[in-house]
């Protein structure tokens, strides 16, 4: 494992100083699943709504170098492909998270055959650590790499690893907004995103009427649990579920990026008041009176000090707020759920 660690090291440090470098056609021996992200620069308008910890309304720019992203999640056969490959037994995941997620529910038979039933082999990997899925990455790039040697394109090496959180947000600008008249999401999941007529598009946890009202109807997108990984269209450049379906680690922190101390709860109005920070001006937000977030002691403080990492795109048993593009589960490097799961990033250096 310490050759491992250190070798993880060395790969997420090349990859930041050779990020981006795409410029490279792929040979056809490693060009499936993966995605080609042109460089873009763009503006996101903040997020809707508030949790416990995604409480800081931002408006933000993002400009990120060109890139290549997978065009699924990693599924539950690549995976074991992966761990039967290294005879790592730690690398499993953790099948019990079915049952430490969900304790009032009866999930046993998926923690006993979700995993590793031929039937759930397109379907993704849950119940893996961020730590687990950079080693999943460094597997993989160990593999391109081998037949990148053997193509015509020897002269080059390849870097494999999870997203930042950057780059999984140009992938969902390129994906989802990059024609679009309109950017925000509050327009974009109310005309496009849920469903076309009366089929779902995506496959994510409760419905909301427009009043903000919470319908609990797992079943309604047609899925219960995760979904394979084609029953859903992808989008027009062919990635499938970044919304939806299961949540993504990325390598960033996850915390409140403003003042904290600044969010202020008003008892009398029963209301927060949020400041945010949007092109450089500072403002105050106040928010719809919702029961749960009526609590001050439910707005939680986390610093990047606190070692969370951002998981994006919510998932099967999340609500429509977790599906927009600034909002972020907070999860430590060692935390293995039955929604998160992940897809990895590649760029190209010279040797």
């Amino acid at each position: 494992m310490n050759r491992l660690k250190y070798s993880l090291i060395l790969t997420l440090g090349f990859a930041s100083i050779t990020f981006g470098q795409t410029s490279l056609k792929l040979p056809k021996s490693i060009a499936k699943n993966w995605v080609s992200i042109p460089a873009l620069d763009f503006k996101l308008d903040g997020m809707q709504g508030n949790d416990s910890v995604n409480f800081i309304k931002t408006c933000y720019k993002v400009k990120i170098q060109a890139f290549f992203v997978f065009n699924k999640e990693v599924t539950n056969y690549e995976y074991r492909t992966f761990v039967n490959e290294t005879k790592n037994s730690s690398m499993l995941p953790d099948t019990n998270s079915w049952n430490t997620d969900f304790e009032m529910a009866f999930n046993d038979p998926l923690r006993q055959y979700y995993f590793c039933h031929p039937k759930y082999g397109e379907y993704p990997v849950v119940g893996v650590s961020q730590t687990q899925a950079m080693a999943y990455c460094q597997w993989l790039q160990d593999k391109l790499n081998k037949r990148l040697s053997q193509s015509e394109n020897k002269d080059y090496i390849c870097v494999v690893s999870l997203p930042t959180d950057k780059q999984w947000e140009s992938v969902y600008f390129y994906s989802y907004l990059n024609d679009e008249k309109y950017t925000h999401f509050a327009w974009l999941i109310e005309n496009k995103l849920l469903k076309t007529k009366d089929k779902y598009n995506l496959n994510y946890g409760m419905d909301l009427t427009k009043e903000g009202v919470g319908i609990f109807d797992y079943m309604k997108d047609g899925a219960m649990y995760p979904a394979g990984y084609k029953k859903y269209k992808p989008t027009k450049h062919g990635i499938y579920n970044l919304l939806g379906n299961v949540a993504e680690w990325t390598l960033s922190p996850a915390y409140n990026f403003t003042d904290s101390s600044k969010v202020f709860f008003n008892k009398d109005t029963k209301q927060i008041i949020s400041y945010y920070r949007c092109n450089g001006k500072e403002f105050y937000d106040t928010t719809k009176s919702y029961d749960y977030y009526n609590n001050p002691y439910n707005l939680k403080s986390v610093y990047e000090k606190d070692g969370y990492f951002a998981a994006k795109g919510g998932s099967w048993c999340h609500s429509t707020f977790y599906l927009q593009p600034e909002v972020s589960l907070f999860c430590k490097p060692n935390e293995q759920h039955s929604f998160i799961g992940f897809r990895p990033v590649m760029t190209f250096v010279k040797k």
